[in-house]
């Protein structure tokens, strides 16, 4: 699923590019724009994940989101902005988005553009390699690409995305990077491919308290694809819970995770998952941990123009 920044093929690097979220399903815009504004009012997502713990350098990720309709013009703007750690390349970036949506009787239909920049950095003085000494102070990689020093370079990013809701379903497809500009770090070129996701969520009430949700998402580029099947269950609006599979065959089999959360209070939501490993490295990691802390405003912003203003003449 992903390849530590530290392996370095002749000037060309690469590392995993996408987010890798277990709560996916309560957090759509972290992988689509179009879905901004699907909620009806203001939501911000605090997502804070760390990947296969007890790994030197393991993956860990930051991120704060937020998305808001805008009534006026039939649309949604939101922004993002993400730290990730993965081995010793750091990927910071910030993204805007601004959405189109379509009102039908069958249900809302999104179209999307985000734009973006992400800086990407590596420490040369945390780099080994199989001749270079080290000894003490002393670094010397002895390969005339690599530095000691911190390096970084910055990239455009963008994706294009479409998102569907009615009332039982849901469904997103958006695609990143179909024209990307390489970021230079030193001698160095981090090479980012084309890469698209597809989303699906179906919603079902079992009764007055309870809700299902199954959820899917398939990720997929021109080297790898990746799956995530997983089912929730919400009770009374307040408290929920769900499994979730990665991967689908022996090559790309992941994780099985838990997730709980509940409300706690009018606008904000707790929910907790911890990823328990299937894959090969399950020996040498304690799995992955994700918080995600979800505020939502609860009420309709900016629904239309303001009232016509009335003047009294016993006022004037």
């Amino acid at each position: 699923m992903f390849f530590l920044a530290t392996i370095v093929v002749s000037i060309n690097m690469t590392a995993q590019q996408t987010y890798q979220g277990t709560q996916y399903m309560l957090n759509p815009y972290a992988y689509n724009p179009a879905y901004a504004g699907m909620s009806f009012t203001m939501d911000v997502n605090i997502n804070i994940r760390n990947q296969y713990s007890g790994l030197i350098q393991n993956p860990s990720t930051q991120m704060i989101n937020g998305h808001l309709p805008l009534y006026k013009i039939n649309g949604a703007a939101g922004m993002k902005v993400e730290n990730e750690q993965l081995g010793n390349l750091r990927k910071t970036g910030v993204h805007a988005s601004i959405s189109k949506i379509f009102d039908s009787s069958s249900g809302l239909l999104a179209v999307a553009l985000q734009a973006g920049v992400s800086q990407f950095s590596i420490d040369g003085s945390k780099l080994i390699t199989p001749d270079g000494t080290y000894n003490g102070a002393v670094i010397n990689h002895n390969d005339p690409i690599l530095s000691v020093l911190q390096q970084g370079g910055w990239s455009p990013q963008w994706v294009l995305g479409i998102y569907y809701k009615a009332k039982k379903l849901e469904f997103g497809v958006d695609v990143k990077q179909l024209a990307a500009i390489p970021a230079s770090i030193g001698e160095a070129e981090l090479k980012l491919v084309p890469h698209a996701d597809l989303y699906l969520q179906y919603k079902q009430r079992i009764n007055d308290r309870l809700i299902m949700k199954p959820s899917f998402l398939l990720k997929v580029n021109e080297n790898w694809v990746q799956t995530d099947f997983s089912f929730v269950l919400q009770h009374n609006g307040n408290v929920f819970g769900g499994i979730s599979l990665r991967g689908y065959n022996n090559t790309s089999i992941d994780a099985l995770a838990g997730i709980v959360g509940m409300r706690l209070s009018e606008h904000i939501s707790l929910s907790y998952s911890f990823d328990a490993g299937l894959s090969a490295i399950k020996r040498v990691n304690e799995g992955s941990h994700e918080i995600l802390i979800k505020y939502s405003l609860n009420r309709l912003i900016g629904a239309g123009a303001a009232p016509k203003i009335i003047y009294n003449p016993r006022n004037l």
